[in-house]
Order: structure tokens, then sequence, then C-alpha cells
């Protein structure tokens, strides 16, 4: 039974819904959260959720991220997608700095990839973590999604 949430000392509020559009919708009431660190895991599936990774999309998360200090977090592990274009355009577009982590795994478990990215310079400079490079032997330039383009079939590894 999975209880860290009721468990946790820290108040714990949870929204069901889209994520994206919970916090653009707290955008427009005026409501920044400030967070140290805002996670997207929605990527491990053979069916990526393109929506959340546009530009668009990252404006919003940079909005509700703490400015000096905040990280976006971002979990690529995909058997077929190589999602790791889409992050570097992001990246080179919001001037943010990014670190990929890679996790190995032993089967039955799966290596799991993230990417973090900041855009106060040092933020990622954090012990234990270091930059490792993507596994994938095809390289494929970075990409910038937007709401009314992406194109996943060229990440197709």
């Amino acid at each position: 039974m999975f209880t860290y949430l009721r468990d946790s000392a820290a108040r714990v509020d949870v929204e069901l819904g889209d994520a994206r559009l919970l916090l653009e919708r707290e955008l427009t009431k005026g409501e920044i959260q400030k967070f140290d660190v805002l996670v997207l895991d929605a990527f491990s599936g053979d069916a990526i959720p393109v929506h959340l990774l546009t530009r668009e999309a990252f404006e919003t998360y940079w909005q509700h991220l703490d400015p000096d200090r905040g990280i976006i977090a971002v979990h690529v592990s995909s058997r077929h997608i190589n999602l790791f274009p889409v992050l570097q355009g992001a990246c080179a577009y919001f001037h943010a700095d990014s670190v990929i982590d890679v996790n190995t795994a032993a089967i039955p478990f799966m290596t799991s990839y993230w990417v973090l990215l900041a855009r106060h310079p040092g933020t990622l400079n954090i012990r234990g973590l270091e930059q490792t490079l993507p596994p994938f032997e095809k390289p494929i330039p970075p990409r910038l999604w937007t709401d009314d383009y992406s194109d996943i079939f060229r990440l197709i590894q």
C-alpha cells in the first residue's frame, strides 16, 4: 500500500487532472507555486504526452519555479523514443543549463533517464549529480516543439 503522502509531515495537496492545464489555471488566478523542483514523469511508456514538452508548456513551468534555484526534472526513459533532442531544444530556447542523469538497472528492470533543467547558473552543481551521455548511437539535432508543431517520428530509435 502506498502511504508516503498520508505519512508525510508536510502539507500535501493533490490535484487530479492534466498537470499542465492545472498549472495554467493557477497562473490565470495569480497562484504561483515557486517550486524548488517540478517533476515531469509521464514519458516512460510508448505513448508520449507531447503537450507536456512544448515551448508553451515550459513557459508555464518556469513561471511556477523558484527563480533562483528552481529545477525541472524530466523522466525521459523510453524503449523507442529519444526525447533528448526535445529537451536540448527547450534548453537552448530558454537559455537553461541541463544535466542528463542515467540510473542503470539490471534486467528485469529498465534503466531510467532523467534530464534536469535550470535557468539560474550553478543550480545544477549538486554533489553526486554528474553529466552522463545519452545512450543513443544516432545523434539527432535539438528540436523545439510547440503547441502547433511536434514531430515524434524523427525521434524513433
